[in-house]
Order: C-alpha cells, then structure tokens, then sequence
C-alpha cells in the first residue's frame, strides 16, 4: 500500500495531506546576470526542476506553505532552500538571495 508519507524534506517527513498545508505564491525576481533554476522536492524525495528564471525576468510560482523549493544556479550551486508561507524573493545582481515573506491575511 502507498503511504501518506513522503521522504524526509529538512525539516523532517511531508505528509502529502498535512492539515497545516495553506495556498502560498513564491515570486521570483531574478536580477542576477544569468538564470536561475526554481527546484521542487517531491514527494519522493527528489528534486523536480519547474523552470529557469532567465536574467532580468520575474517567476510567479503557486504552491503550498510545506513544499520545499530550492533556487540554484544554472550550474546547480543552490542559493537558497525555501519552504513557508507567500514571500518575494529576489535574486540579486550580486548573486545573493532576499526574501521578503509576505505579511498574514
């Protein structure tokens, strides 16, 4: 039989019907010189590439506030691990990350 349990996340096992789940936005701003990859880990454990923010280019992303996402380079170099309510995260022109968590209804 399938279990509701998923592999560990950092945060310990995700459970694919978490009660404490809410609809969450991430939006990506990528003001860097190159791309940037926008990373899921599923379910299974394992990293799902969605998309690549080209530079200069803005990423809304719908999700869930217990998804893990990860922001790496085009290269794989992660920039930042993320999992949590709405929030705008900016990758700068220095290659540095920003996140600005949106602010509860």
């Amino acid at each position: 039989p399938m279990s509701d349990q998923a592999a560990p996340g950092p945060a310990g096992p995700r459970s694919k019907n978490d009660e404490a789940t809410v609809a969450s936005r991430l939006t990506i701003v990528n003001s860097s010189p190159q791309g940037v990859q926008l990373i899921w880990l599923n379910f299974e454990g394992s990293d799902q590439v969605y998309s690549v923010v080209e530079s200069g280019l803005t990423l809304n992303q719908d999700t869930y506030s217990t998804h893990y996402w990860k922001l790496a380079t085009e290269e794989g170099a992660i920039l930042l691990q993320y999992a949590g309510p709405s929030a705008t995260i900016k990758v700068l022109p220095t290659g540095g990350v920003s996140v600005e968590v949106a602010a509860a209804p």
